[in-house]
This record gives structure tokens, sequence and C-alpha cells, in this order.
């Protein structure tokens, strides 16, 4: 720090000889106009040597405060935030008492706004805290006058009484009437004070009315909403959509890797976040290069209340940490659910891909507010930066439970302003985005979901539980269970469905009535084990064959190199397997269905007839096959492989233009079997239209995947 910017305090000369050694005091020198309205007489020794106390401890006094976002001595059971001061103060227990040193150790500060609840200090909090705190430092700095009565002094003195106002000014005075005689000399004090211009009252109203913001509308989960929004798209460059579908004809599909998303969701966060502004306040206005209407719907308002000569900053980075996880998802991958499939006369397939994710995210912000025109203060080098600017900075808790905000719940000790939470609903500009307001009202009895492991019955460690009701935008985030439980009130509900998420365990799923009455429910969880997977294919003459005669005598035969496969597996999160890219699938005892859709490689070209437009087609489906199955428990046990049977209704080789797509269509993505036998020759229905057949002539096989499914009952190997 340059001296010019610096007061260097003036030398008072004094020595003070404590046990712990010596130590020598420097401060700025003062006018009686400078100080508040107290008698104050630093020109005897014992003046000088109370001052020489009472200064440094208002300094560190208010660094720490500075800090620890208004906090002294850290509550106990309030969760604390770490950050790294730009500085390198941090604060630490020194010889007893804390102090403000530079060993660049990070600051434990705690959260104003957390996953449930709310701890704003209370100007009078912080003010209390400072009280104590320089009473106490001022008694240990004085040990008991043994620096006078080591010379000679007798000593009289009441108890010290400190008083702390921060309106506009902090202003620190200290009512310790003292005397000191020795021989005919007498020496009374009485009154001090310190005086430094910092408004810290300012920052902490405007910081009050922020936090009441995010009590009232979830602010800032609201902003992180609008921002998935914006950068979400079918687009391995977008992050994955919180609901949209798209179709095509190879069902070639966009997918994500979370550990990628989870980095590109933590830099749109960071550089938005640093838009945000606060209409009013010190700051250079933004002008962004492609989308200023966005950056202009980060610009916050005031709340009314006085944000002058502050300039504000919502900070991340990614070294803060972030919890982020996506539903539904496979392992690492995330990936749309394949929903269904629709075979059309002239087209070979559609398609449709659901990509609707749920987003969990837990991350902190450092909201940063610097009075400009304030003082700066040096409690470690005892100095003072006049007009160069206090920061006050304090975490805030952003949470998103399956893309919506979780409530908050003020606990009582710490006040928050209930007025500004009507105000700031309107000062704000913040629009309620719920899709529903169903999830507002959670008001049921207490319930308490308990969550175990169902071979072991130990309780799960960690999940996360949702509440839906009829249509899934009523849709509720509850929260997570922590040590196998969870403990919450949820919206009244009949025959509601409770579905409980953990990554390493199957997805839960079960019927749920909420009422008034408390309840405790305990469900178990299968864990899902890693197999590897492997699809054969079955001929549909073969299948047909077997189904007449009742007997398995066809050989399932493996894929060529011009054959691929996607299975898509109900009751599993729907997790999409792109055989044979992907041969690995994770399966617990439950009841499923697969859907498998065995494709081949083609070139072939398909002209509109309405447009002439040309489509190139490059991959077209084979046959479609939905086979229902169970695993029991125990049924896994030494099993390292599922095999998987498709049904084939044509060859790739069979396929020559793109008139050939629609021949042998005999199977059905909703998992009928149709086929026409007429001398020996096995046709589909184009082919009895096209030829004309009379009923007489034919005779029709239909047969659904509940009467072939134990024909094509995977393998566990």
């Amino acid at each position: 720090m340059k001296k010019a910017q610096l007061a260097i305090y003036a030398i008072i000369g004094m020595i003070v000889i404590i046990a712990a050694g010596i130590t020598v005091y420097t401060f700025n020198e003062k006018t009686e106009d400078e100080l508040p309205s107290l008698a104050s007489n630093t020109d005897s020794e014992l003046g000088k040597f109370v001052q020489s106390c009472l200064e440094p401890a208002v300094m560190h006094g208010v660094e720490i405060l500075r800090l620890r976002g208004g906090h002294i001595e850290l509550p106990a059971n309030v969760p604390t935030f770490e950050y790294f001061d730009p500085n390198k103060f941090s604060v630490q227990r020194v010889d007893g008492s804390l102090k403000v040193v530079d060993d660049g150790a990070p600051v434990k500060v705690p959260y104003w706004v957390t996953d449930s609840q709310i701890f704003v200090p209370t100007l009078e909090h912080m003010e209390s805290q400072l009280e104590t705190y320089v009473e106490e430092e001022v008694v240990n700095c004085i040990d008991d006058f043994n620096f006078f009565r080591s010379q000679h002094y007798e000593v009289e003195n009441e108890l010290p009484i400190v008083n702390v106002n921060m309106d506009e000014t902090v202003v620190v005075s200290l009512d310790y009437p003292i005397t000191l005689t020795r021989e005919e000399e007498i020496v009374s004090e009485s009154e001090w004070a310190y005086q430094l211009r910092i408004d810290l009252a300012k920052p902490r109203a405007f910081m009050e009315l922020f936090a009441a913001s995010q009590e009232s509308n979830a602010m800032l989960e609201q902003r992180t909403l609008k921002l998935l929004s914006v950068n979400e798209g079918i687009h391995p460059d977008a992050l994955p959509p919180k609901g949209k579908s798209d179709t095509n004809m190879d069902c070639s599909m966009v997918s994500w890797k979370l550990d990628e998303v989870k980095t590109h969701f933590q830099e749109i966060i960071m550089n938005n976040l640093a838009a945000m502004k606060v209409k009013g306040s010190e700051f250079d206005p933004i002008e962004a290069a492609q989308s200023q209407q966005m950056v202009d719907s980060l610009l916050l308002g005031s709340g009314n209340t006085d944000v002058n000569n502050l300039e504000i900053s919502y900070l991340y980075y990614p070294q803060f940490g972030m919890d982020f996880d996506i539903f539904p998802k496979r392992g690492n991958d995330i990936l749309p659910d394949k929903r269904s499939q629709l075979g059309i006369p002239g087209i070979a397939q559609i398609c449709i891909l659901d990509y609707t994710f749920k987003y969990f995210v837990r991350y902190p912000i450092l909201m940063e507010v610097t009075i400009k025109g304030a003082d700066r203060l040096n409690a470690v080098d005892k100095t003072i930066a006049f007009n160069d600017g206090f920061t006050f900075r304090v975490p805030i808790l952003v949470v998103i439970y399956g893309n919506q905000p979780r409530e908050f719940i003020p606990l009582p000790r710490f006040e928050v302003n209930n007025a500004a939470v009507q105000n700031v609903l309107s000062q704000f500009g913040n629009t309620n985005s719920f899709e529903t307001f169903f999830c507002d009202d959670k008001n049921s009895g207490e319930i308490t979901v308990i969550a175990a492991d169902a071979e072991s019955s130990t309780r799960l460690d960690d999940a996360s539980v949702y509440y839906q009701c009829g249509s899934n935008e009523n849709n509720c985030g509850l929260g997570t269970i922590t040590n196998g439980e969870l403990k919450t009130n949820m919206p009244m509900c009949e025959n509601g469905l409770l579905t409980i998420k953990n990554s390493e365990y199957a997805n839960f799923n079960t019927i749920l009535t909420t009422d008034e009455q408390d309840k405790s429910v305990t469900f178990f969880l299968h864990k899902l084990r890693e197999m590897d997977v492997e699809i054969l294919k079955v001929s549909t003459s073969d299948l047909v064959n077997a189904f007449r005669t009742g007997t398995s005598t066809f050989t399932p035969k493996p894929l060529t190199d011009k054959e691929s496969a996607h299975i898509t597996i109900e009751g599993l999160e729907q997790p999409l397997i792109a055989y044979p890219d992907s041969n690995i699938t994770k399966l617990s005892p439950g009841n499923f269905i697969a859907h498998i859709n065995l494709i081949g490689d083609v070139d072939a070209q398909f002209e509109s007839a309405d447009t002439g437009d040309i489509t190139n087609i490059k991959k077209t489906s084979l046959g479609e096959t939905v086979v229902p199955f169970t695993i029991n428990t125990g049924d896994l046990n030494g099993k390292k492989k599922i095999i998987f049977l498709a049904i084939q209704d044509k060859t790739v080789e069979e396929i020559e233009d793109a008139e050939d797509f629609n021949i042998k269509t005999f199977s059905r993505a909703d998992g009928l079997v149709d086929v026409y036998l007429h001398n020996g020759e096995q046709l589909d229905y184009f082919d009895i239209v096209r030829q004309g057949l009379e009923e007489s002539e034919y005779q029709n096989i239909r047969f659904r995947s509940e009467d072939y499914k134990s024909l094509l009952k995977p393998r566990l190997e």
C-alpha cells in the first residue's frame, strides 16, 4: 500500500509494557471536532494509555465484523462458507483473543441464506458483538493497570461500559472511571471515544432487503432458472433442456456428459452473475455484444433502499464448489427418453425423443458491497486509508430442487424486516416463474420419509425426494434425505407419487396420500448392479414358428457390422443403450420393459411427393421388440451379463431403395407382431393390400409382447 494513500498515525511515544512483551501502538491524530460529543482527554498518560488500547480493539473488531459478515463470534449451528480475502486477511485466535492477521488463510463467514433458513444479523446484534469484543480487548490490554502499578500508582476503577452506535458512522464510546494516586499526584479519567467514517448500517440494510427477496421470491433461484432457459437446447454445446422434444427417422440423439455440463453451467453462472447489478448503485453500464435484453434483465431494483455510493457485486467462482446433478441420467451420461416410434407409410419410422431433465443444484455466491468514500482499515498495520472504500461480504446459498426453488424459514433470533418482504416484491422486478402453485402449499402434517437398502436394511446416507400429484407440472422437489430420513411437510394430495432418487440405487416410486396427520413411512431401495449387455437377433419367421408350435427352436444370432440397436428400459429411469457402442447397464431387482429397435445401416434417398425435396437416409428400422421382464431378488447374484433378444423383420441386404423401407414391416413399437401367411410366404398388411388378396387366401397371425415375452425373455449369465 502506497504511503501517499495512508494516514500514518502519529507516534505518541508511549511504550506499553505488558506481560507478553513490548507493544508499540501508533495512531492518527484527531482533533476534538473529529471525536463524538464526549469529553475525551488524551493529554494525560492515563488518557493516552487507555486510548492506545481502545483504538486497536475497535479496528480489529470492525474488521472482524466485516470479514465475518456481521459477526465477531461465529454463531452456533449456522453453516459457514470459506473464502480467501483479496488482501490475504483472516481471523485467528491469538493469545486467546480474536485478531485480524495477514496469513492468507481462508475466512469463515456464516451464511446469511442457506438451503432452508435465513440468518440476518440485526444492526443491534452487530453493535452488541462489537461492544463485548472491545470491552474484553480493552480489559486485556490494560492488564489490571500493571504498567502504572509498577510506577507505584494506586489504582481505583469501576467496570468499563462500552457503547457502540453504527448510525452513519461507527462511534465507540468507553465509560471507564479510573483514578491513579501516587503521593500528592491524582489523575482521573472516565470517558474515551473513537470514531470511524464507515456507515455499516447502509449496506446491512440493503443486504437485509436482498435476503428478504430470497425469502419472498427466491430471486437468485429464479434468475438461475432463467439462465438455464436461455442456455438450454438440443445441442451438445447447450445445456440439457428442462423440457423439449425432437423427432427424426434414424433415432439419432444428442447426449451430454454430466461433468462437462456442470463445468459449462459454472461458467454461465460466473459470467452472468458478474453482470448482475442494482439500479442506483455505483457501476459502469454494461453493453452486451449479443443479448442486451439478457443483461438488462439482470439489473435489479433497489427496493426503495438508498444504494447511492454503494458498489454491489455478486460473485461466483468454480473454486467455490457446486453440488450438481441432473435426472434422468445414465451414470455420467445424460440421454433423452425415446418415448415412442410410429411407422408411417412412405416413411421408415419416426422417433420421438423426450429431452426433459430435472436439475438439482446447490452453489454459494458472495454478495459484496463496497461503501464508496468510507475509510478502509488495516488492523494488522494499524493504518487507515481514508475514502478508499470499505467492503462487506456475505454468502448466500442458491438451491434448486428438480427445477424448482426451495423455501426459506427465517430463524427468530436473527430478524428479517417483514415490511421489506412486501416492498421487495414490486421493487426488485421479479415475476414468479413457478410452473404451478401446487408446490407452494406444503400444508400436510410432518412426514418422515425413511429410505433404506433393501438387502441390508441399512439407511441411505443421501437421496433426493420429490412428490407429484397428477400432472407432471405438479412435481415438487422436497429436499434431500440425510442419515436415512427427511422430515418435511408436503402438498395435500390423494394418491400422489413419491419418488426417491439415489445414483447408486434404482429409482423408487410409490403411491402416498398426504393429509393433516403426521406420519412416518419407510421405503426399501434396490441397489444397482453393473452388467454387460449383449444383443442377439431372432428372425420374425423363427418367432412366428415358435409361437405357433409353442416351442423355442430358434437359435439367436449376433448382429452384423451393419446392424446396431437402441434399447430403452422402462423402470430404470428409461436409460437408452446404443448398442454396440454402449454395452453396459445397471440393473436391480424389479419389473421392467425393454424396448428394442434393431437398426440397419443403409444408403438410400427418399423424394417427397409434395415438394420434391430429397432426404438422404442412412439408417432404418429392421424390427421392433417390446419385452416385459422381471428380475427377482437374488437373480443378479454372481451374474455379469444380460442378453437381450431383438426381432428382425428384414435384413440390410433386402433394402435397395426407399421403397424397400416398408417391406416386411411385421413388428411394431407397441409390441404387436402382425404377420400374414400366403403360400408359405410371410407378408405384411401392405402386401395384402397391394396384391388384392382375399381373406380366404391368407392366414393372419397376430400376437403381442405379453404372448412372446417368455420366448424372448432376457437371459442372465
